[in-house]
């Protein structure tokens, strides 16, 4: 440790770490959703179920969760990846939650939970999860 003679921060070896100062400012620090859309499946009968899929632009394959699969006559015969369930943390989109933001009212979003996500879709469905538009609230709403 004290013998290296290499370029590189000194915490590497151990050295104790140096707060030079901090701030802090008063706010409540935002929620951040995930991004939970309703997608619709058609069946290999051809009948159409509705569900909703996580839009994971940094996982590289897209998932379906295996009782869902079961359900909807899915096998996996083109190389689709079953899970047997998915660790996501609990939230919940309401009506009165989407209400309080203003920027949002004229979106019909509909309510949902991560419990409800069947299907998380990755980065090989990119024309899936691309987002084709942005709202932005106000530099003093909800968000620090």
């Amino acid at each position: 440790m004290g013998d290296c003679n290499k370029y590189h921060h000194l915490l590497i070896h151990g050295a104790a770490p140096v707060f030079v100062g901090t701030s802090s400012v008063n706010c409540v620090p935002a929620t951040v959703l995930l991004q939970i859309v309703p997608i619709a499946i058609k069946t290999p009968a051809g009948v159409k179920v509705d569900t909703f899929a996580l839009l994971d632009s940094g996982s590289q394959t897209s998932l379906i969760v295996e009782n869902f699969a079961n359900t909807v006559g899915v096998d996996g015969e083109n190389g689709g990846w079953t899970v047997s369930q998915l660790n996501l943390p609990p939230q919940k989109v309401t009506r009165t939650m989407v209400a309080t933001f203003p920027h949002l009212n004229d979106l019909n979003i509909p309510e949902g939970s991560s419990e409800d996500i069947t299907v998380p879709l990755g980065a090989n469905m990119l024309e899936a999860i691309l987002q084709r538009d942005v709202r932005h609230a106000s530099h003093n709403s909800h968000a620090c």
